[in-house]
């Protein structure tokens, strides 16, 4: 059975958005005439919780995949090991808190009107992956699963708002834009 583990409640909803529709909001943003001191929050079309992401992925991977809550302090415990402290650390802690409180759910209308289409469903970004014979985002191998997707692959996909992604160029410019180029960008 795989594991889908998560820091926070299994019930918590997210609203998960695909990359490439972030990736798509943005050349759009950066390219087009019309979003001079515009902040958008970009969500995506569905609030999952993580029992129907396991769920989810149980279908399109054909194998039983559970969703476990992990203690945050264990959460902790592993991401200290794996070389994470700090700013980053507290940050990540916060969020997870937030979502087993809250989750963090959205409106996908934004993100539609800046589409001209409907975002891309948490099943179709599954397929789509697995029909492309790519699988996620090649990571750091030097580094743990968590440190990869704690420090790179959440700021992403659970920070597209605007805001948060201006801060994080603004706090690492160019490690931001060598990753996405190196291993989101076509």
């Amino acid at each position: 059975t795989g594991k889908y583990i998560t820091p926070y409640n299994v019930n918590s909803r997210i609203s998960i958005v695909d990359l490439n529709d972030v990736a798509a909001a943005a050349a759009r943003i950066l390219t087009q005439p019309g979003h001079d001191f515009a902040i958008y929050e970009l969500a995506g079309p569905q609030a999952l919780s993580q029992n129907e992401v396991a769920r989810e992925l149980s279908s399109s991977l054909k194998i039983p995949v559970a969703a476990i809550e992990q203690t945050r302090e264990s959460w902790r415990e592993n991401a200290v090991k794996n070389g994470m402290d700090g700013y980053p650390l507290q940050t990540l802690l916060q969020m997870f808190e937030y979502y087993d409180k809250f989750g963090f759910v959205g409106n996908s209308t934004t993100l539609h009107n800046l589409l001209n289409r409907e975002p891309t469903s948490f099943h179709q970004f599954l397929q789509n992956h697995l029909n492309s014979g790519e699988y996620w985002l090649p990571m750091d191998k030097r580094r743990s699963c968590q440190f990869n997707f704690g420090m790179e692959a959440l700021p992403i996909l659970f920070h597209s708002q605007t805001n948060q992604f201006m801060k994080y160029l603004e706090k690492d410019g160019l490690k931001f834009l060598n990753f996405w180029w190196n291993h989101v960008g076509d």
